[in-house]
C-alpha cells in the first residue's frame, strides 16, 4: 500500500528537481536578448555552460517521481490513464534529457567560436538536431495536457478542477507573448519555463495532498 508519506516525499524530490532543472536552463541559456536571439548564448563563460548542462541532466530524471506521485491519483478515473500518464512522463524526461545534452553541446560551440545566426551551416546542423526533438517533447505535453484537462474536468479523479490550471502547457504558451512584452522576464523563463511549470504542478499537487492518509488511499 502507498502512504500519503511516500507520495509526499516523491512529491518534494520532483519539485526540488523541477527547480534545479530551471536553474540548469538558467545557467546554460538566460542571458540579455536570449528570447530575441538564441544565439546571443555566444557571450556566455564556458562555466556556466557546463554547469546548467550538467545540473539539469542530473536531476531532471528525478522528476519521474513526480509523474509517479501525479499519476496515482488519477486512478480513481482509469487505471490506464494513470499508467499512461506515468509512463508518458517518464518518456517526456527521457526527450528533455537529450534536448539539455544535444543543446548543452551546440551552445558551448557558440560560445568558444562566438557563432551568430548568420552562419547558416550551423543552423542547418542545429535544426537537424534538436527541432525534432523539441517538436517532439512539445505535442506530447500539448497532447497530455489536453487529454488530462478533460479527465479532470469530468471531476472523477482525486484533483479538483482547478488544478487544470497547473498543467504544463498553459505556461508555456503563456510565456511566448510575455517575452515579447517584457523581454527581460523572457530572457530567464523562456528556456526554464518547461522546468519550472513542472516544478509549480508538483508542488502544488504535493502541498494539496500533503498528508492527507485518504488522498493516499485515493491513489490506490
Amino acid at each position: 500500500m502507498i502512504s500519503a508519506r511516500q507520495l509526499r516525499t516523491a512529491g518534494v524530490v520532483a519539485t526540488i528537481a523541477a527547480l534545479l532543472g530551471g536553474t540548469g536552463d538558467i545557467l546554460l541559456f538566460s542571458t540579455p536578448g536570449f528570447a530575441a536571439d538564441l544565439f546571443a548564448v555566444r557571450v556566455l563563460p564556458t562555466w556556466r555552460i557546463v554547469t546548467g548542462t550538467l545540473l539539469a541532466i542530473a536531476v531532471i530524471p528525478l522528476m519521474a517521481l513526480g509523474y509517479w506521485m501525479f499519476s496515482r491519483y488519477l486512478r480513481r478515473a482509469s487505471q490506464t490513464l494513470a499508467d499512461a500518464v506515468f509512463l508518458g512522463g517518464i518518456y517526456g524526461i527521457g526527450i528533455g534529457n537529450a534536448i539539455h545534452g544535444t543543446v548543452g553541446t551546440l551552445t558551448q560551440v557558440v560560445q568558444r567560436n562566438g557563432l551568430t545566426g548568420a552562419d547558416p551551416g550551423f543552423i542547418a546542423t542545429f535544426a537537424r538536431l534538436v527541432v525534432p526533438l523539441y517538436a517532439l517533447f512539445y505535442v506530447l505535453m500539448a497532447v497530455g495536457s489536453l487529454v488530462l484537462a478533460v479527465v479532470i474536468w469530468r471531476g472523477k479523479t482525486a484533483y479538483p478542477r482547478w488544478t487544470i490550471l497547473l498543467l504544463p502547457l498553459w505556461l508555456n504558451v503563456l510565456v511566448l507573448p510575455l517575452a515579447q512584452i517584457v523581454p527581460p522576464i523572457g530572457d530567464v523563463l523562456v528556456p526554464s519555463i518547461a522546468n519550472l511549470s513542472h516544478a509549480l504542478l508538483f508542488g502544488v499537487v504535493t502541498a494539496l495532498f500533503w498528508g492527507r492518509e485518504e488522498a493516499a488511499a485515493a491513489s490506490q
